[in-house]
């Protein structure tokens, strides 16, 4: 079997028996019910059955921001970071972390931070539109990771 990181996670957090029952380690199974995917505790750098860091939203600089953790180990993994005006609306890519490398816009306006110590880092992404923006009334942002 080949090695990857995502592998060594899975053997890390999960006994054999479970690593056997793509139900319970696969990437989308959720085996402790806590409403994050494996693929997604992963990447944020979370232990599938502890309670883990979710990603939250503020506002910030009158922007909304998104702000999570990520696990530079996960290097086969890309976080991307989405904005959009309406949910059934097209989203649009405000930021990007691939490999495991640093969090950085792909918007020109987009404020990106990121700490830049230790295996798993904290981030913020603020949005492309100010809260009182009248041609953004209404403004989503979600995070999406691919493996």
């Amino acid at each position: 079997m080949k090695s990857t990181s995502i592998g060594r996670w899975r053997a890390q957090h999960f006994t054999a028996a479970q690593l056997a029952d793509a139900s319970f380690s696969g990437d989308l199974a959720d085996p402790f019910h806590k409403g994050r995917v494996n693929l997604v505790e992963y990447a944020l750098g979370n232990a599938p059955g502890a309670p883990g860091t979710a990603p939250g939203m503020s506002i910030l600089g009158g922007r909304l921001a998104l702000t999570f953790t990520r696990n530079t180990a996960a290097t086969d993994v890309t976080l991307t970071m989405q904005g959009t005006d309406s949910l059934e609306g097209t989203w649009i890519d405000l930021a990007r972390c691939a490999n495991g490398g640093t969090t950085a816009p792909l918007v020109t306006g987009v404020p990106v931070s990121e700490t830049e110590t230790g295996m798993i880092r904290s981030a913020e992404v603020r949005d492309l539109y100010l809260m009182n923006d009248p041609l953004h009334p209404h403004r989503f942002l979600r995070i999406v990771v691919q493996h």
